[in-house]
């Protein structure tokens, strides 16, 4: 009998610790970037995956040796076998005395199979780039979204209607526009946040059913954001922005140099929390809008996400994000989904045990049944105080980066990151596929 009931209690533990661990294949990890092309910094990729298609786009140095005067442009690179290889695509935008000079690029796909690429480009305007299915491999430049001298930080998201939606900041204020007809013609914009003199991050945007969302972090001053804002936009005119959460008691200082939170120059650096937040459809019940934000508190830096209740529409209280309650980093989140579960991808420092560490992995958190499920992603750990950047040719452009990301595609998902594991910045995915 006591043997029946020992099997019988195994038996239930494995099950339940099934029930709460997917079962998860994970490809093999590619560099998409080589030292031999393009400058010696690559970061701030962004990534799409439909289908065996997956395109990467980047930061790179190489805008700097082209005489650009802020030191980077986009490059790209495409797979048509689900990530295994990639062929490189080449460098955006061409400025007008023949440099190339871009940043903060951001890649979209619509129900069709189409592709689009914004890069904010140097000649102070947003460039949009569409590549049809039947054309892979080729960019088509699209009338440019946005004119202005101080655009920053766009984010491109595409609607279940194909519809185009992109936020951005403009004097420290956050605006939308939006397209029913590929990019050809854009909407006048609309004023999303408060026009008063706050100093705001990035944006993201996302939509479910006929919601169209916007979230960014601000703050009174300077770059240390400790505010999560958001607005709703329903027939295209906006309600209120409102306060989505704000972190209390924490003085943050901005970490100089090319480190990630270590301050070269003696005094005691912290952690700031990233400007960008990340706005998603995870396409569920549970889970049906979800956003990340980045906060401090005391040594520990944590990652919330807040779901968000269609009925009332108001933000539920946030959850921690990971598995492992405490890590001096965890930063950069991105979220999407796999499948209907919620998936999150950071920077994390979990296995740092002296002062100052900057031995920095990769992970994926999983929301499985209200618990999280941890995975760590790269193969090899890097040491950010090794990684020299570009400052010849990218001096303000940190090795690391703002952000990462996490791209969806019915029950697989690609994670994309800079690795500097080799001691210079480079490219690398990772196709993670739920059975």
């Amino acid at each position: 009998m006591k043997q029946l009931f020992f099997l019988f209690l195994t038996l239930s533990l494995s099950y339940l610790y099934s029930q709460n661990r997917p079962h998860i294949d994970m490809n093999k990890e590619t560099q998409v970037t080589i030292d031999s092309i393009g400058g010696k910094l690559k970061t701030e990729p962004s990534v799409v995956i439909d289908d065996d298609i997956i395109i990467v786009s980047w930061n790179d140095s190489y805008g700097g040796q082209t005489g650009t005067d802020y030191g980077v442009c986009v490059g790209w690179a495409i797979s048509y076998d689900t990530g295994a290889t990639f062929d490189f695509g080449g460098y955006l935008s061409k400025l007008d005395n023949d440099s190339y000079g871009g940043a903060d690029s951001w890649l979209a796909k619509d129900n069709e199979g189409n592709f689009y690429l914004q890069v904010l480009s140097f000649n102070k305007a947003l460039n949009l780039y569409f590549m049809e299915r039947t054309n892979l491999g080729h960019w088509i430049r699209l009338p440019d979204p946005v004119t202005s001298k101080t655009v920053d930080k766009p984010f491109l998201h595409i609607a279940n209607d194909n519809s185009l939606w992109i936020s951005y900041s403009d004097n420290q204020s956050i605006y939308v526009i939006s397209s029913k007809n590929r990019g050809k013609r854009w909407s006048n914009p609309i004023l999303v946040s408060n026009n008063n003199p706050k100093s705001r991050g990035g944006s993201s945007i996302t939509s479910y059913e006929d919601k169209i969302l916007v979230a960014w972090a601000e703050n009174e001053e300077g770059n240390f954001f400790d505010e999560l804002w958001y607005n709703e936009i329903s027939n295209r005119t906006q309600v209120e922005p409102k306060l989505i959460f704000k972190q209390k008691g924490v003085q943050r200082t901005q970490t100089p140099g090319y480190s990630m939170g270590i301050d070269h120059e003696g005094t005691k650096g912290r952690i700031i929390t990233p400007n960008l937040t990340w706005i998603n459809s995870i396409n569920s019940e549970l889970h049906p809008i979800s956003v990340t934000f980045g906060t401090k508190s005391k040594d520990v830096n944590k990652i919330l996400l807040f779901d968000f209740d269609l009925k009332n529409s108001s933000w539920k209280k946030p959850m921690d994000v990971g598995d492992v309650t405490y890590s001096p980093v965890r930063i950069f989140a991105s979220n999407s989904n796999i499948k209907d579960l919620p998936a999150v991808l950071y920077y994390d420092r979990r296995h740092c045990s002296i002062e100052n560490c900057t031995i920095t992995d990769v992970y994926l958190s999983i929301l499985v049944n209200s618990k999280w499920v941890d995975y760590k992603i790269n193969d090899e750990s890097t040491d950010w105080n090794e990684v020299v950047g570009d400052k010849t040719y990218a001096p303000i452009q940190r090795n690391f980066g703002d952000y990462i990301t996490l791209a969806n595609d019915d029950n697989k998902a690609v994670a994309v990151w800079t690795d500097g594991r080799n001691k210079t910045s480079q490219i690398y995915i990772r196709v993670i596929k739920l059975k």
